[in-house]
């Protein structure tokens, strides 16, 4: 009899500890988001000709993409961009009958950045970086001189002209909530989009500011 109560007095134990233990509470996985964004940029150029820096001044344009966010690492995530941007810069040449170079430059660019979470609550500040290839869709140039001020359009390709390509790296420094988000970015262009430099001389790298919103939309 005793060994019966002692059986009875271990499974009531077992039955109680059972349903008072806490339930485990699954872990968080990460998922990938995509957002759409746009806003507006300022843009110029560094332009050298004959190894002289030129006058050169901010454009304003607006740009409209797809960012992605796949976890990568912890709070490393992978962050490619594929956007719309209108680019252009306005300089003034050291020689010649023409003030003034205006150009505006239609690009799509293919960035994949690699993004740093920090958490504040349940939102998080976000620095991405990396690099960008910008591929030219149409362009025009305006030149103005002492009389008047002629518009035409801008030639791409790979040896001649201007170029198709252009190759750089940036960064920006975002907030992100779970449905919104807003960064400012900076890029710079690393390879001179003037094909024809053995005739002209002329130097020109891209520079674009940029403030973005966004929604994510999953």
């Amino acid at each position: 009899m005793k060994l019966v109560f002692a059986c009875l007095a271990v499974l009531v134990i077992n039955i109680t500890t059972g349903q008072t233990k806490p339930k485990e509470e699954p872990p968080v996985v990460a998922k990938t988001k995509l957002a759409i964004k746009g806003g507006a940029n300022m843009s110029t150029a560094r332009v050298y000709q004959n190894d002289q820096k030129l006058d050169s001044k901010f454009v304003q344009g607006y740009g409209i993409g797809l960012l992605f966010k796949i976890p990568f690492e912890g709070k490393l995530y992978f962050s490619p961009n594929l956007a719309y941007n209108r680019r252009g810069y306005t300089y003034t040449p050291n020689a010649g009958t023409i003030n003034e170079y205006q150009n505006t430059i239609h690009y799509f660019d293919i960035v994949p950045n690699l993004s740093l979470n920090l958490p504040a609550g349940k939102n998080a500040f976000v620095l991405s970086a990396g690099p960008h290839l910008s591929v030219a869709i149409a362009g025009t140039e305006k030149q103005t001189t002492a009389n008047n001020t002629t518009s035409s359009k801008m030639k791409f390709s790979l040896s001649g002209n201007y170029g198709f390509l252009d190759l750089g790296v940036g960064g920006s420094l975002g907030f992100h909530t779970n449905k919104f988000l807003i960064e400012a970015g900076y890029q710079i262009g690393l390879a001179n989009i003037n094909n024809n430099v053995e005739n002209d001389f002329r130097n020109i790298q891209n520079r674009m500011f940029s403030l973005q919103i966004g929604y994510f939309l999953k």
